[in-house]
């Protein structure tokens, strides 16, 4: 199961909290999409609620709403966040022995 860093989970808190439009128990949804050059990727949005059929992930006080295709994909990593010059910028890793109490 996709594994929360306390980073992700703060980042992820801030954003909600400071989202006029977002109930305080909103989260994070995954989802597949197409990037510019029509490649597969992963898409990210913030949500009121998670969508028929998501994986609901909660860990540090947050939920990551994760879309049914993308369950598989995001089974064993971490997902991680950094702000640098007031830009946020999500990461996925490889989850690691340590990683297993992560989420939870």
């Amino acid at each position: 199961m996709l594994a929360i860093t306390r980073s992700a989970a703060e980042v992820i808190e801030a954003i909600v909290s400071s989202t006029p439009d977002l109930p305080d128990d909103s989260g994070l949804r995954i989802a597949p999409t197409l990037a510019e050059d029509g490649r597969p990727a992963l898409g990210l949005s913030f949500t009121a609620a998670p969508e028929q059929g998501d994986q609901v992930v909660g860990g540090e006080g947050v939920q990551v709403f994760v879309d049914p295709e993308a369950v598989a994909v995001l089974d064993d990593k971490v997902l991680d966040a950094e702000v640098t010059e007031g830009q946020v910028g999500f990461t996925l890793t490889e989850q690691t022995a340590s990683d297993e109490d992560l989420s939870g």
